[in-house]
């Protein structure tokens, strides 16, 4: 492993060690927390109980084509602090500052200047927004207290762990290799256009490697400063006909050549037959890496031109799902209903059809080794596999100081766990099973609180969400077919756009991209395309016929989640899910038009900036392709959506930092003295 815990010890300087330069601030940002609390006192609602400090930045290289192939780099560059060290710029840098009574605050400023900002500026600027965020915070905890009065709610104390003082370092080169990175974009994009020559419509291609970097304190002494380095290769294409492919590797907590060829097999996993076939599958050549890559997209392509429409199939039927599609269904289906922000909003929605904190404790599936965990580490072990460098990690500690840990969600079939933090923790152990509730307290904080930047409140949010292989199960997806009734049709999902889940009334969607037909047992060589399977988490006991081994494991879905929860707009971050194929029976086709992904998540994305900007409230929430599978007039404000890649643009974007919403504002050069700030009240 990469990643290292380093405690903050002094150096001979007496200053403090840290891999981050600005983690030499965690301490000052610590004592500003610690010092805004102390000035006040004001007991009862109103009081103070707990302030964070926080501060991100962003840097590195996004190097894309356009449609002509044509390359665009942005890199971040170099400047000469006042001591002369070079120091490397960021595309976006911004802090934060919460407070807490008995719901959250937060205000937030952008930091981003024509240079770095100055160390003792940067202080400055969290007292300031410590000292600005109190009275809206004690604001908040008015109406709180009044709504708890009014409708006799019960309100429950945060649960707090001892402190942490930590630098995590995970990115072993700070530099990037602009040349490689380059290289490898033209040649994705020219693999794709030989294999496909006229039939390309549209091709572009994005590399990046960029690295994460936050400071993080709060008001019990917590000092945590962390790197994270991440990766990401995206081929996009459209044909002449109409088809549109796609294919994407996603890394983090390693060098970019480590990240990029994590999903390449060890030789001794593969035949010898295999490998004289196809030498590509074992190269570790990163161009190579790239090629087997291209023409996957460029084959799926072709394919997608090919195939038929899912009339085939009927109204119901059996559905193999691949490694990446079964990670989909654990990511949507399982991870979102066991986030406790999400238990909770759903416990206090009095529209909410299911109430998902009343089935804790109980079987979601009847199939004994139906096991799901979460964890945030980047190299862990499952069955035979071992995981690396996953897309999904965290280094270690959340954004709210609190070390993330492995958290069992399904055991057995049975759920017995959730994401939590310190707001939602009690809250939920309170109101579940009594034997899970004392577990989950044992067990403490899950530690995973992530915002997509400093100017949103954080969110309990999955990382890596992992189903178990069963190693006594079917070794292939041939294997699986065969337990098919040969006188029942079936779909075999390859490839996932992504999927979503509405956490109201349990309703979820799973949206294939390219999928074979099932027939007498047997997998097809006829390509399926606009394949949705649709089904509800109430309904899903008796639906896992089988479970594959390891060997079924082979590729992780790295993508992104978006989380629209609290009405403070949606939020995006990198996920993964690993898991074997798994076999479902009795699941519906869903119908309604076929709609290219990437108009629904435009439109996910679009409805929830409106809710932001006050142009909408979240239960006005409407995408109509969504609408379609559901109940007439059924609210959508508790979607979830997770997908594998946004587009081109989109992904350039995220990574550049321009998708930060027009709610935190930017400190303009004339400005820069000036506090730009931004409250998002949150209850509770």
């Amino acid at each position: 492993m990469n990643q290292k815990k380093l405690c903050k010890l002094p150096d001979g300087n007496g200053k403090m060690q840290s891999p981050n330069d600005y983690g030499l601030l965690a301490p000052a940002f610590a004592d500003s927390c610690e010092q805004v609390i102390e000035s006040l006192d004001e007991k009862g609602p109103r009081e103070i109980k707990h302030t964070t400090a926080y501060l991100a930045f962003r840097s590195g290289i996004v190097c894309q084509t356009d449609a002509n192939g044509t390359l665009g780099i942005t890199i971040t560059s170099k400047e000469k602090d006042a001591k002369g060290k070079t120091v490397r710029q960021a595309f976006t840098i911004g802090a934060r500052a919460e407070a807490n009574t008995l719901g959250r605050e937060i205000s937030s400023a952008d930091l981003k200047t024509r240079t770095m900002p100055k160390k003792f500026m940067t202080r400055a600027k969290i007292d300031q927004l410590l000292q600005s965020v109190i009275p809206v915070a004690q604001k908040t905890a008015d109406g709180i207290q009044k709504k708890a009065d009014q409708q006799n709610w019960k309100i429950f104390p945060y649960f707090f762990e001892p402190s942490h003082c930590a630098s995590v370092d995970c990115d072993p080169e700070l530099e990037p290799n602009v040349e490689l990175i380059a290289s490898l974009t033209s040649h994705a994009y020219s693999v794709v256009a030989q294999e496909l020559g006229a039939q390309v419509s549209d091709l572009k291609v994005l590399c990046a490697k960029f690295t994460d970097s936050t400071v993080a304190a709060d008001s019990q002494g917590s000092q945590i400063d962390t790197m994270i380095p991440r990766m990401r290769l995206v081929i996009q294409v459209k044909t002449v006909n109409g088809s549109e492919a796609f294919g994407a590797i996603g890394g983090s907590s390693g060098t970019f050549f480590e990240m990029l060829s994590r999903n390449v097999p060890d030789e001794k996993d593969v035949s010898p037959e295999a490998a004289a076939a196809n030498p590509l599958i074992i190269s570790k050549d990163p161009h190579d890496i790239v090629t087997r890559l291209a023409k996957r997209v460029a084959k799926e392509a072709i394919n997608l031109d090919r195939a038929e429409g899912a009339g085939v199939l009927g109204k119901e039927g059996y559905v193999i799902l691949s490694a990446q599609a079964a990670g989909v269904l654990g990511h949507e289906v399982i991870g979102h209903p066991h986030e406790a922000d999400i238990l909770i909003e759903n416990k206090n929605n009095p529209n909410a059809k299911i109430k998902l904190m009343g089935t804790m404790g109980a079987r979601f599936s009847d199939h004994s080794k139906f096991n799901v965990f979460e964890t945030a580490e980047p190299n862990f072990l499952v069955g035979k596999r071992q995981v690396k460098f996953s897309w999904g990690a965290m280094p270690q500690f959340d954004e709210y100081c609190v070390e993330c840990k492995k958290v069992q969600l399904i055991e057995a079939g049975r759920k017995v766990g959730a994401l939590n933090n310190h707001y939602t923790l009690n809250e939920v152990a309170s109101g579940i099973d009594a034997e899970l509730g004392e577990r989950m307290r044992k067990e403490g904080l899950s530690g995973r609180s992530r915002s997509e930047d400093y100017g949103k409140i954080p969110q309990v949010r999955m990382t890596t969400t992992v189903i178990e292989p069963d190693e006594d199960g079917p070794k292939s997806v041939q294997e699986m077919a065969n337990l098919i009734p040969k006188n029942m049709k079936g779909v075999y999902i390859k490839s996932i756009n992504g999927g979503w889940v509405n956490t109201e009334n349990g309703d979820f969607m799973l949206d294939g991209m390219l999928c074979f037909l099932i027939e007498n047992g047997m997998i097809t060589e006829k390509p399926l395309k606009g394949i949705k399977i649709q089904d509800n988490i109430t309904r899903f006991q008796e639906k896992i016929v089988a479970i594959g081994s390891s060997e079924t494991a082979k590729y992780p879905f790295t993508g992104y989640c978006g989380k629209g929860l609290d009405g403070k707009g949606n939020q995006w971050v990198p996920v993964e899910a690993i898991a074997p194929a798994v076999l479902l029976q009795k699941i519906t086709f869903a119908g309604g038009s076929v709609t290219p992904w990437q108009r629904i998540l435009d439109a996910y994305d679009s409805e929830h900036k409106k809710v932001l900007l006050g142009q909408k409230t979240l239960e006005q929430v409407y995408i109509p392709e969504i609408a379609e599978l559901l109940e007439p007039g059924e609210s959508q404000q508790g979607v979830c959506l997770v997908t594998a890649c946004f587009s081109i643009e989109g992904e350039a974007d995220y990574i550049l930092g321009r998708r930060i919403d027009t709610s935190t504002h930017k400190v303009s050069a004339k400005d820069e003295d000036k506090l730009i700030e931004r409250g998002d009240p949150y209850d509770c």
